[in-house]
């Protein structure tokens, strides 16, 4: 765990990365972000990397092509995952610079989950381009929202035979930790 102070200073953060001989970085964008913005890169040499994963936000490609200048052999990979999951559920491998205006795709769904996307009626959207609602399904989803059974049941959508179990799964969770 690197020490929070030093992202406020990211020459040295940079410097401490190379030390430490660090080679794989889970960011959030943001972290990510303060490195490109004060361009730490251009006067430090920069730590040998082999993975730089992040997530939390929209990467800014700018800021993506910045650490790609300086890193060009890192294996880059934007991950995303909503708040009702327990982290990530979908990875892009970066394989190629990305123009100023362009959005980085979400990617492939991990193997434990499902993402999809529905319409406003609710019907699944099969076809490529389209708008929807991004939906997840598996393992990754989280069981509700702690002590909101209201707001859990009206975003949360139960598979029909899971639907009376939620109902029985919340009362569970309230009395162990009451």
């Amino acid at each position: 765990i690197l020490p929070k102070k030093l992202f406020k200073m990211p020459k040295l953060l940079i410097d401490y990365l190379k030390k430490k001989k660090i080679n794989t970085l889970i960011w959030a964008v943001s972290a990510l972000r303060i490195v490109s913005d004060f361009k730490a890169l251009d006067e430090i040499e920069a730590p040998t990397m082999k993975y730089i994963m992040f997530s939390g936000e929209v990467m800014p490609v700018k800021a993506l092509n910045y650490w790609m200048d300086h890193l060009p052999s890192v294996q880059y990979v934007n991950l995303y995952g909503p708040t009702e999951i327990t982290c990530n559920c979908t990875y892009y491998k970066v394989e190629k610079r990305h123009a100023a205006d362009e959005m980085l795709p979400i990617g492939k769904s991990f193997k434990n989950s499902r993402v999809f996307l529905r319409s406003e009626t609710g019907a699944i959207i099969n076809e490529k381009q389209q708008v929807g609602e991004i939906c997840v399904t598996g393992s990754c989803l989280a069981l509700g929202y702690w002590n909101d059974l209201e707001r859990t049941e009206a975003v949360f959508i139960q598979h029909i035979s899971h639907r009376y179990m939620l109902r029985e799964i919340w009362d569970i969770m309230m009395k162990k930790v009451i």
